[in-house]
Order: C-alpha cells, then sequence, then structure tokens
C-alpha cells in the first residue's frame, strides 16, 4: 500500500511540474518536449572556415590563433549534446560576415562553396541531419564596391539615392538601407528597377550549387528561407523576391523545382520566407489584424496572402493600439499578381521583447519573474488559431528565431526572455498554448546565437536546455 502511495505521489509530482512556470528560479519548469530543437548560428565565416581566429570571431568565442572551423565545430558539438538536431546558418554573397560565395562577375567562388562542403560534411560527423540556407540579401552581405553602387533614382513619386545590389531586383535605401519604397502598397509596382542587377541565374545558380552539396552529404534542407524576415506589410515591393515583375521571373517557382531536384519530391512545400513577430507594448495585449489572425502575426499573414494571390501592405483603418496593427479593411490595399500553393513550413521568429519605448525592450532582472510570458502563450495561441482558421493544421511551425539564453544584454534581448518564450509555450499560470496542446510535435524552436559577436559565449556552460528543455 505504501509503494502504491509513493508511487501515486510521484505521478502528481511529475504532473505538477510539467504545468509549473519555466523560469531561472525554476528551470524544472520547463519543458517543450516533444517540439523540436535547432539552432540558429547567425552569419558563417566560409571564407575563413580553415583560417586562423585573429579577429574574426570574438576572443571569448574562440581562441586568438584558432582554427576557426575548431572552434565552430565546439560550440555545435555542445548544442547537439543539448539536443539540437539542425541548424540554420546565414551566409554573405559578397563578403559580408566572411563570407563571398560571388565572384565579381556572378560565378559561384569555387573557393567558398568547398569550405560550405567541410561545414556540411562537420554537421554530419557531429550527428546533425538537417540544415536551413539563408542567403544574406540585403547591405551588408555585399562589403566591397564590386557588388553594389549608390546612385539618384526616381522611384516611388520622387528621386533619391539607392544602393543598388547586384543580387537584388530593386534599390535599398541609403538612409538607412532598407527597402525602396517604404509604406508605399503600390511599391511593387511603383518602385524603380535596379539597373545594377545582374538578373536571377546567379542567385539561382547558387541555391542550385548549395542544395548539391546538402545532398551530397545526406542532409536534409529542412527548410529553405528565401528572405530573412520578408515585410511585406510596409515594403511591398519585397513581392520581387518571390515573383520579379521586372524581369518576369519566378523565383519562389524555381527554388522550389531546384529543392525537388536535390531533396526529392514534397521538398518544393518547405521552400518559405521567414517574418518576425510584432510584440505590443503591454505584456498580453493581443488583437485581431485585417485578416482575421492575431495581429501579433501580421507579417505572416501578409505572406500567406501574397501566395494566395491576396492583398498585400497597409490597411486603410487600421488602430494602432499598443503597438499592433488591429483591425482595419483592404481598401487601397496591394493585391498580389501570382498564385501559389501554401509551403508546408511556417518560419517565424518569436522574439519575445516588450518595447521599453527607446527602442530596447523590457528586462527582467527577477529570476523568478514570469514577465513576457503572457505575450508569448497569445503568441503560440494565435499561431494554432492561424493553423485552423487557414486548414493549415498539419504544417510545421518553424520557430525559426526565439529568445538567445545569454546571460548578458544581447541585440537587447537578456535570457529571461527565453524563459518567458518556453513558459508561455507550457506551463504560464497552469495552462499550456494551444501550440502546445494541439501541434506540439509539429513545432521546433531556433534559439538565436551569433558565434561572431562577443556577447555571444558559445563556451561551457552556454545552455539552451534549459529553458529549451528537455
Amino acid at each position: 500500500m505504501k509503494t502504491k502511495s509513493v508511487l501515486l505521489l510521484a505521478i502528481l509530482l511529475a504532473a505538477a511540474s510539467a504545468y509549473a512556470d519555466c523560469t531561472q528560479a525554476n528551470p524544472g519548469g520547463c519543458y517543450i518536449w516533444p517540439a523540436g530543437k535547432q539552432i540558429n548560428l547567425g552569419p558563417m565565416p566560409l571564407d575563413s572556415y580553415w583560417n586562423p581566429n585573429y579577429g574574426i570571431l570574438s576572443n571569448t568565442n574562440c581562441t586568438y590563433g584558432s582554427i576557426i572551423r575548431d572552434c565552430i565545430t565546439a560550440h555545435l558539438t555542445r548544442f547537439r549534446n543539448q539536443g539540437a538536431t539542425g541548424v540554420r546558418f546565414f551566409f554573405g554573397l559578397g563578403g559580408g560576415g566572411y563570407s563571398t560565395a560571388f565572384n565579381t562577375n556572378g560565378t559561384v567562388r569555387q573557393a567558398w562553396l568547398n569550405n560550405l562542403d567541410q561545414f556540411f560534411v562537420d554537421l554530419i560527423n557531429l550527428g546533425y541531419g538537417k540544415v536551413t540556407p539563408t542567403a544574406v540579401l540585403g547591405f551588408w552581405s555585399g562589403d566591397s564596391a564590386s557588388f553594389y553602387t549608390d546612385v539618384p533614382v526616381s522611384t516611388c513619386g520622387g528621386t533619391k539615392t539607392l544602393r543598388l545590389m547586384r543580387w537584388l531586383p530593386y534599390g535599398l535605401t541609403t538612409t538607412n538601407y532598407w527597402p525602396d519604397c517604404q509604406d508605399d502598397n503600390n511599391g511593387y509596382t511603383n518602385g524603380a528597377a535596379n539597373t545594377n542587377f545582374w538578373g536571377w541565374s546567379p542567385y539561382l545558380n547558387l541555391v542550385g550549387a548549395i542544395l548539391q552539396k546538402a545532398q551530397q552529404r545526406g542532409l536534409t534542407v529542412a527548410d529553405f528561407d528565401m528572405v530573412n524576415e520578408i515585410h511585406l506589410l510596409d515594403f511591398t515591393i519585397q513581392g520581387r523576391l518571390i515573383y520579379d515583375n521586372t524581369t518576369s521571373t519566378d523565383v519562389l517557382g524555381a527554388i522550389r523545382t531546384k529543392m525537388v531536384t536535390y531533396m526529392g519530391g514534397g521538398a518544393d512545400a518547405h521552400v518559405t520566407s521567414s517574418t518576425a513577430m510584432t510584440n505590443p507594448n503591454t505584456d498580453g495585449f493581443d488583437c485581431g489584424s485585417v485578416y482575421g489572425d492575431t495581429a501579433l502575426i501580421i507579417n505572416e499573414s501578409e505572406l500567406t496572402a501574397a501566395y494566395a494571390n491576396g492583398l498585400i501592405g497597409i490597411p486603410s483603418g487600421f488602430s494602432n493600439i499598443n503597438g499592433l496593427a488591429c483591425g482595419g479593411n483592404g481598401n487601397g490595399m496591394f493585391r498580389f499578381p501570382v498564385y501559389y500553393s501554401r509551403p508546408t513550413v511556417n518560419n517565424l521568429h518569436v522574439h519575445i521583447c516588450i518595447p521599453n519605448g527607446s527602442g530596447g525592450c523590457i528586462l527582467q532582472g527577477d529570476p523568478s519573474s514570469t514577465f513576457g510570458s503572457a505575450t508569448a502563450r497569445n503568441v503560440y495561441n494565435g499561431v494554432w488559431n492561424f493553423f485552423t482558421y487557414r486548414g493549415f493544421t498539419t504544417h510545421t511551425a518553424m520557430l525559426g528565431e526565439v529568445n538567445h539564453s545569454q546571460d548578458a544584454v544581447c541585440d537587447g534581448y537578456n535570457k529571461s526572455m527565453a524563459f518567458a518564450s518556453s513558459n508561455g509555450f507550457n506551463g504560464y499560470g497552469g495552462t499550456s498554448s494551444s501550440l502546445y496542446l494541439n501541434a506540439a510535435a509539429q513545432t521546433i524552436f531556433r534559439p538565436w546565437e551569433n558565434e561572431e559577436s562577443a556577447c555571444y559565449v558559445l563556451v561551457a556552460p552556454n545552455t539552451i536546455n534549459p529553458p529549451y528543455a528537455p
């Protein structure tokens, strides 16, 4: 009888711990399983993969003079031992982040491709099976004038100086390097074409070469992130990265074809672009967007609309409430001109941050605080509601960037928000999110790290488990 009582108590304690709040003071309450776990390494210095570290990686991450490859594989070993099964990485196209994928004539650099191949071999040898390559298309991807030119251009109702990157079909404003035609719902059609553009052949050749290397080394491309955090709400011109009206090129369709060629049937549905959530300035506030989804993920709703030949851009009559675009109607929005079947991977970047009004986040120092958990739970509830509303209940919720777990404040975040993110997924106030309850096994968390930044100390005891446990 005593044995049965002890067993019953153990079961009750286990059940209680599964729903205890996940905080720094209570890491035993952190529990995302059966959700999967990968790692997001940030920019990969592929040009220097075999070189000694003379300032490329911070000295806190990699001893001065150590071989960069050795440092990166040591970092990856630690994350693999904590349950990570896949790796997402950025790569520069023209020297940015110590990565030069292109020669100046638009051909693929063989030395770069060889180093990428070795990186893929290392991933397989470390036990990783999945990879997500993400080309950096923005201004810092090309740090050499060979890959851009700054010229005055007449565009979107005025003349401005634009940076014309060789791989983009539109320009970037030199004031902030954001895409041209901000807040112009017709920017997709009104924006000037890039006269310095190579055309799409170089980029598509590069994509094919990367996918072929992944196939040869036995890696699965979990998702091909075409555009990191595409933002069709304010920049409809970014739709040209899906279907380029200036050259009549079906970019998404071409990459889908390559994915099938190298990854097999069904892999075309894993080609998408990532989107970033919008945080409210009041923890726990939520509202509906013009699309009928939570406004926390309006960028994902916009991308879904673009795939479905729907309306994108800024809705008419919306209300900015606590930092979210609530309500509104479709008057004046732009209808994307092409229809695509929806990818089955929804790559959302969930960085929990309650804005402090000065460009940063309200950060907690109390290790028992659950601040931010209400917003996290709202976004995870909202993702599942989005899935059910759209008929996506079999899709993968790829949380392609989630809060880092560094002790320091890096990129404006500290680890308290990582614990809040995990807590909101499963446990806050004794209630799991509907995403956890209905699709935990279809959810993957990718904590953000950056091996090139001194803030991210990728040495023991750096952890992603907890808060992303087990």
